[in-house]
This record gives structure tokens, C-alpha cells and sequence, in this order.
């Protein structure tokens, strides 16, 4: 992906987890999910400033990775998810969305940071 691209991709993610946060204020649970999509925005904000450490976002992308396979494998077992509100539809399912796609992403960040030698 040429520089150009994947810099408006990037700011299009930072824009969509940025929205993603604010959207969550409404959520019975707002402020882990607030802090989850503010600091996938702000990994975005800071590479696109030349300043994020790859290790950062490799352990955000990790995190990510482990908090959807235990939402997952605790959907799979019938056992209630942290933050669990009975009667909201598919509540788990854009949860594990969202750690999915902020994960992936953060993934991406990692390798393009360190590619580029960011500390």
C-alpha cells in the first residue's frame, strides 16, 4: 500500500475509533469501552506523528487478541461476559468486532512503526 493511501486509511481508522468512543457514552458500560477506542485513535494520531512505539501498539494488538478469544471462548461455554447487559442483541458480538478490528489495526501500526524505526 503506497504512503499516500495507507496515511488516509490511517486517519480514517483514527476518525472511526474516535467516533467509536464517543458513540459508547451511551453504553451501560461507557468508560472501558470509551478508553478502548480512544487509545486505538490515539496509536493512529501518534504514528501519524512519527511517534508511536512499535512495542506499544504490538501489545495493544496482543491485548486485543486475547480479550477476543476469551470473549470468544466465554460466548462458546454460555458463561456471561464482563459487561454483560441482559436483553441488548448481539452486544458480544460487535464487542469481539470492535477488539477485532482495533486489534488488526494495531497490528498493522506495529509493523509499519517499526519498519519505519520509530522508538
Amino acid at each position: 500500500m503506497g504512503e499516500k493511501l495507507f496515511s488516509v486509511a490511517n486517519g480514517a481508522l483514527a476518525a472511526c475509533f474516535t467516533a467509536f468512543a464517543v458513540l459508547q457514552f451511551n453504553d451501560p458500560d461507557p468508560m472501558y469501552w470509551v478508553l478502548f477506542y480512544a487509545l486505538g485513535a490515539m496509536a493512529c494520531l501518534l504514528f501519524h506523528l512519527k511517534r508511536l512505539p512499535p512495542s506499544a501498539a504490538g501489545a495493544y494488538a496482543i491485548l486485543c487478541g486475547v480479550l477476543a478469544a476469551l470473549w470468544i471462548i466465554l460466548g462458546v461455554l454460555g458463561q456471561p461476559l464482563p459487561g454483560h447487559v441482559p436483553g441488548m442483541a448481539f452486544e458480544e458480538e460487535k464487542e469481539v468486532s470492535g477488539f477485532v478490528i482495533v486489534g488488526a489495526w494495531m497490528a498493522v501500526l506495529y509493523v509499519r512503526a517499526k519498519r519505519a524505526g520509530m522508538k
